[in-house]
């Protein structure tokens, strides 16, 4: 099945805006619809994608140990751990999961934006296609919440 532009911008495929893009929202900003949400959103969400690409081999690392996991509301959450112990590393993870659960607010945010006023997508469903986006990309050993509120460790629990 082919991935939706939303599911694409959301995990990093697609390209930056283009110029053309950006100066279309302009024009629909002025018609009143999602009256400056793009050019206020796009910069905060690029930054944003940036740094999540920076911290993905780290992230990636501690989720591996499982000492990080991903909640229902596709935020990153501190698992117990006993593979960390160095002080060093531990507020490294809490700094890791602080700047991602940053970062996903603001794509969402943008995300939000992009939609204007005429047809509004509710956070809650880009929340959700966030998650089944992460959920997929999850690697064994993972560990990812269950609609129950229970914790799956990928390739480890039924």
């Amino acid at each position: 099945s082919q991935k939706t532009s939303l599911e694409q911008q959301l995990i990093g495929e697609m390209e930056p805006l283009s110029e053309e893009q950006i100066l279309l929202a302009s024009v629909r900003a002025s018609a009143g619809i999602g009256k400056g949400t793009v050019d206020a959103q796009y910069p905060g969400a690029l930054s944003a994608r940036r740094r999540q690409l920076f911290n993905r081999d780290d992230i990636d690392e501690i989720k591996n140990l499982g000492c990080l996991g991903e909640n229902l509301l596709a935020e990153l959450v501190s698992r117990p751990c006993e593979a960390i112990q160095d002080p060093e590393m531990l507020s490294r993870r809490a700094t890791l999961l602080t700047q991602e659960n940053q970062d996903r607010q603001l794509i969402v945010d943008y995300l939000v934006s992009l939609e204007g006023s005429s047809s509004p997508t509710p956070r809650t469903e880009i929340v959700r296609i966030l998650r089944e986006l992460v959920y997929k990309q999850a690697r064994q050993g993972q560990w990812l919440e269950r609609e129950d509120g229970t914790w799956l460790q990928v390739g480890m629990d039924s």
